[in-house]
Order: structure tokens, then C-alpha cells, then sequence
């Protein structure tokens, strides 16, 4: 049996418009140091084996695709700038990160806590900010070869 006690913190789903991410209560995910790859591995871990590198797993329930929340959230916002909101996504619980030149009306958040936990369960408070047109985690799957 699988011990996922830390793992609670994590909301057991996420909506997206009109999909959603389902927690995988039997699995769970390693993020390298840069949190830019990751790996599901096979097998049981306890409490005292969890470190901050470990994660929930989530499906996407239009398919078999799986992926572990890095904590940051991609936002959109309709016709106007993001860093211009910088004041309400603070009260929400998020840092900006990112305003990529290309898209500013977007932005990459992180958590003020640096907590992966609290970049998914705060979503709500993300949704309350005017003019938020789209939000979405940051999940990482595994790399595939062609």
C-alpha cells in the first residue's frame, strides 16, 4: 500500500474549462532539481521516503495522458496586461515569474510559498481576478521518442 499523507495537500482535482486533471492516489511522480523532467516511477514510498521532489500524478481525463504539478500556473488575461493585475495575483497567493514579450497578457505564477500544494489549491482565488481569461497548471509528463 502506497502512503500518500503528504500528498493530501494536493486537491484531488483540478477543472480546466472542459477538462480536467484527476489525482492518481496509487502513484506518484520525481521532478529533477530544475523541474523540468520527470519520472514515474513503479513501486510503494512512505512518509519518510517523500521529499520535496515527489508529487502527486494527475490524468487528463480526455485520455491516458498523465503528469506531475510543478506548482506553477500559466494565466491569460482578456485585454490586459498581466503585470498590470501584479497586486490582485499577490493577494491570490502567487508571485509572476514570467511575462513572456510575445504574450503580455500572460504570465507564468509561482506560489508565494513556494509550495507546489498551494499553486494548484489556490486556483479559485486566481479565477476571482478580473479579466482572467484562462488558467493552467504546470504539469510535466514524461518525454516520449518518436
Amino acid at each position: 500500500m502506497i502512503v500518500i499523507g503528504p500528498f493530501q495537500r494536493f486537491p484531488g482535482s483540478i477543472a480546466l474549462g472542459r477538462s480536467s486533471w484527476s489525482r492518481i492516489p496509487e502513484r506518484y511522480a520525481v521532478l529533477n532539481d530544475n523541474e523540468e523532467t520527470v519520472e514515474f516511477p513503479s513501486g510503494q514510498i512512505h512518509d519518510h521516503q517523500i521529499t520535496a521532489a515527489h508529487r502527486p500524478v494527475y490524468r487528463l481525463d480526455s485520455g491516458s495522458r498523465i503528469g506531475a504539478p510543478t506548482g506553477r500556473v500559466y494565466v491569460r488575461f482578456a485585454g490586459v496586461r498581466a503585470d498590470a493585475r501584479a497586486e490582485e495575483i499577490a493577494a491570490a497567493g502567487y508571485v509572476i515569474r514570467e511575462c513572456p514579450a510575445y504574450a503580455p497578457h500572460s504570465a507564468w505564477l509561482s506560489p508565494a510559498s513556494g509550495d507546489a500544494a498551494d499553486g494548484l489549491s489556490r486556483l479559485d482565488a486566481l479565477r476571482r481576478i478580473p479579466d482572467v481569461e484562462s488558467i493552467e497548471p504546470q504539469m510535466l509528463s514524461k518525454r516520449s521518442s518518436r
